[in-house]
């Protein structure tokens, strides 16, 4: 029923309700009325929050199961750690929480990689949020699947209201209780303030990484520049080089048997005499 078909109805009810006082049967107005208030109330029921909506964030956090604690790997985080039969159907549930509380202080939420289009904040951590799952990669960690869903203020500079991470642990993490699998989830919760501080950290570290990764490479380059300038004056058989190893001498040439690698791509002889000016010592 339509809400603007109540208004007949209840014009009808009162006017049933006239001819009642005035002699006639009342049973029939009496179960319209309850009709018609029970379509009035549907609205209202429609509209109902979670209990953790109007909570503030640091209240809206201790909702979620585990202990929190801070972390290395998200600096500035809240991070707590659970058990869950389902971690797949836990983390779904867990952000459609997050998105209700969003909305109902009057912000947008979305995954980090969607939001990080219009918002430069949640662009920032994005990026953080990524360095960190790339050094983790390079240090061999087994990869787990990480979803990041933030909350941005419904303006346009769409700041950072609050971010949570939610990460399945890996299968050799999970533990058996009382004949049930249990998986690993780990919940990070970030306001707006330490999403930024966050963001910062990634940045300082990449920024150390790729300071300490050109000294390293210039290290290497002045090692090699050193060890072909020896090979040069004081070239001797058995001698690697960047190309094979060092099998007879004549100077200025010196015979080179090649890697087997390197006579595979380059399609050349197994050996040949090159100038000793023109070999470089390995890299390695």
């Amino acid at each position: 029923m339509r809400l603007k078909d109540i208004n007949p109805l209840l014009a009808e009810t009162h006017a049933q309700t006239t001819t009642a006082a005035q002699g006639v049967t009342a049973g029939q107005p009496e179960w319209l009325v309850k009709i018609v208030g029970s379509l009035l109330a549907l609205p209202l029921l429609g509209c109902a929050t979670a209990p953790s909506d109007g909570l503030d964030w640091q209240s809206f956090v201790a909702t979620f199961a585990g202990e929190p604690l801070r972390s290395v790997a998200y600096p500035s985080g809240v991070m707590k750690t659970a058990m869950s039969a389902t971690a797949t159907a836990s983390i779904e549930s867990g952000t459609r929480k997050f998105e209700s509380w969003c909305s109902a202080h009057g912000g947008r939420s979305g995954l980090t990689q969607v939001l990080a289009t219009s918002s430069p904040s949640v662009a920032s951590f994005h990026q953080a949020l990524s360095a960190k799952l790339n050094g983790d990669q390079a240090l061999g960690l087994p990869w787990t699947p990480n979803f990041a869903t933030a909350c941005v203020e419904n303006k346009a500079t769409r700041a950072v209201v609050a971010v949570m991470i939610s990460v399945e642990g890996p299968k050799n993490e999970a533990r058996e209780r009382d004949g049930k699998v249990l998986e690993k989830l780990t919940r990070v919760f970030f306001d707006g303030g330490q999403a930024a501080d966050f963001s910062a950290a990634y940045v300082k570290r990449e920024a150390d990484r790729a300071s300490r990764l050109a000294e390293d490479f210039r290290a290497r380059d002045a090692a090699r520049a050193e060890a072909t300038d020896r090979l040069h004056r004081h070239i001797r058989i058995g001698d690697r080089t960047s190309l094979g190893v060092v099998v007879d001498i004549r100077p200025p040439m010196a015979l080179i048997q090649y890697d087997q690698r390197y006579v595979r791509i380059s399609g050349r002889p197994a050996a040949e005499w090159l100038p000793i000016e023109s070999l470089s010592a390995p890299s390695d």
